[in-house]
């Protein structure tokens, strides 16, 4: 392969970061990273749809965050990123989610189990 080409190539891989949510991933996010739901849930579907959310009193905490991200991917589709998710935990300052985040995309990105292409 050619310089030029294979240069072309590399610029097609994608980095995980940028790739779209997806449910598993999110559900080992909210399983497993603390942060408050309701401040990241105005930020990724606005205040609106985490009232809504937040009125389903039979939900616990846990359904809640599950339901918000949900909504995130619906109303975003695939600009509903793993960097979009990131930056929303280090805006408000919880860098330990953002990290944790990180980590759970590296992992599936190095295991071959990730469902996004590896970036080389």
């Amino acid at each position: 392969m050619s310089g030029e080409a294979e240069e072309k190539a590399i610029q097609l891989v994608q980095d995980p970061l940028d790739s779209q949510c997806d449910d598993e991933h999110l559900l080992k996010v909210s399983a497993t990273v603390s942060f408050n739901w309701k401040v990241i849930g105005r930020r990724l579907v606005g205040i609106k749809n985490v009232q809504d959310i937040d009125r389903e009193e039979e939900q616990c905490e846990q359904e809640k965050r599950d339901e918000m991200f949900e909504k995130w991917i619906e109303m975003k589709g695939s600009k509903a990123t793993y960097r979009v998710l990131i930056d929303v935990f280090e805006e408000v300052k919880n860098p330990l989610a953002a990290h944790a985040v990180r980590e759970i995309v590296s992992r599936n990105a190095t295991s071959g189990l990730c469902p996004f292409p590896r970036h080389p």
